[in-house]
């Protein structure tokens, strides 16, 4: 029995022993105990990690140049567009020197200064894309080279359509065109008129010229009506732009006709007053109506034994002034 209880309490202090050793010891964690080793990961999809792309940082103190074209990229053949270098940041003004980019067409050219300045003009005379390089001066607070392309473009073709001048052309005393003449005569108003198929209604004029100076035209009655004024006599060529209405509206009919412009007439006998009788010899008192110019206008008088008048109509007396034959008389001008 005391063999067995020194047996026993060896036993215990070796078990004591063990316990202080080993609680001096770092406890290391058990990986096998890791919650994160033992479940999987709910994303994980066995593919490769992504790679999110590193931000490069700004370089600070470099400002970035900027070429900015007024009135836009593009413009016509024979236009020109303005270039303007600045700071992107501030929009300010930089000085640089602008140059072309590659082989320039021929009709491409800068306008004005290109060196040391801030803006700078190109103008083309032919359809055509150009890039410009503008790189600031030595000294400026930009460091970067500044580059655009500009296009230069035929201008679209107007929408034309057909028309037909008519004329000169006589009018009576209404003011109606009543037939074609001959030509014009110098320092009397001819009237043309315009004309055109139904779809393209009426038209206004654009620009009527005769090519020599003073010579003016005028809309007579209406649009499609007008009259020109010839102060010399010679071939006119008239240069018509008319543009319609009707179901195209704005479409463009551009005409030449060649006018004679005759010398005025020297007026000839009868006048176009009253002629007095000198002699009537018997005379039996038989008066009719008839028609003379009074000096302003033509009017209507009578026939006698003592005078005659020139015409037995109106239209006759207005023809024969507007056709120049009554001296004194001043047209009027047009409506």
């Amino acid at each position: 029995m005391k063999y067995l209880g020194k047996v026993q309490l060896a036993t215990l202090l070796l078990l004591v022993t063990s316990l202080l050793i080993s609680c001096g010891r770092k406890t290391e964690p058990d990986s096998r105990l890791n919650p994160r080793s033992i479940l999987p990961d709910p994303i994980d999809d066995g593919a490769e990690p992504i790679k999110r792309p590193k931000r490069r940082r700004q370089n600070q103190g470099v400002s970035v140049s900027q070429l900015i074209a007024s009135p836009g990229l593009s413009a016509n053949v024979n236009n020109t567009i303005s270039l303007s270098l600045v700071n992107s940041s501030s929009q300010a003004p930089v000085l640089g020197n602008f140059v072309f980019e590659g082989s320039v067409p021929s009709g491409v050219s800068f306008v004005g200064a290109t060196s040391g300045v801030s803006n700078a003009q190109v103008r083309s005379t032919v359809a055509t894309s150009i890039t410009v390089v503008a790189t600031p001066s030595s000294g400026t607070s930009s460091n970067s080279v500044a580059r655009i392309t500009l296009t230069f473009t035929e201008p679209e073709a107007e929408p034309v359509f057909e028309c037909r001048v008519e004329g000169p052309k006589r009018l009576d005393s209404y003011g109606r065109v009543i037939e074609d003449s001959s030509g014009a005569i110098v320092g009397q108003y001819a009237f043309f008129r315009v004309t055109t198929t139904r779809q393209y209604g009426t038209v206004t004029f654009e620009e009527v010229g005769t090519g020599v100076s003073g010579e003016q035209a005028y809309l007579y009655g209406g649009t499609n009506l007008f009259v020109i004024k010839f102060n010399s006599a010679g071939n006119r060529t008239l240069e018509i732009k008319t543009r319609s209405g009707g179901l195209r509206p704005g479409a463009l009919c551009h005409k030449e006709i060649v006018v004679s412009v005759a010398p005025r007439p020297t007026p000839t006998a009868p006048t176009c007053g009253i002629s007095p009788i000198e002699s009537a010899g018997p005379c039996q008192a038989v008066v009719w109506a008839g028609y003379y110019f009074n000096g302003n206008a033509c009017v209507m008088g009578w026939n006698s034994c003592s005078q005659r008048l020139p015409f037995t109509t109106m239209s006759q007396c207005e023809s024969a002034l507007r056709a120049g034959m009554c001296p004194g008389y001043i047209p009027p001008p047009p409506a």
